[in-house]
């Protein structure tokens, strides 16, 4: 009965989950996501993560003191 009781305590119940302050962009996004094929998601994920790295070679170059080739 021990076990149960631990496995119990790391378990997040249905009003905790309810009760979470979720962004209602995220939600809507969480929806969204849900709705769309696999294709599309692939496809949605890959923008994603392809401006999230400009982004990010942006502030690589923005920093003075990096001597970075240029890999793009």
């Amino acid at each position: 009965m021990e076990v149960n009781d631990k496995e119990e305590q790391g378990k997040t119940t249905v009003e905790e989950t309810v009760n979470l302050k979720i962004p209602k962009q995220v939600l809507d996004f969480a929806e969204f996501y849900a709705e769309i094929g696999s294709m599309e998601r692939d496809a949605l994920l890959t923008k994603i993560v392809i401006e999230r790295l400009r982004e990010m070679k942006e502030q690589f170059i923005t920093l003075p003191y990096l001597q970075i080739p240029e890999l793009w």
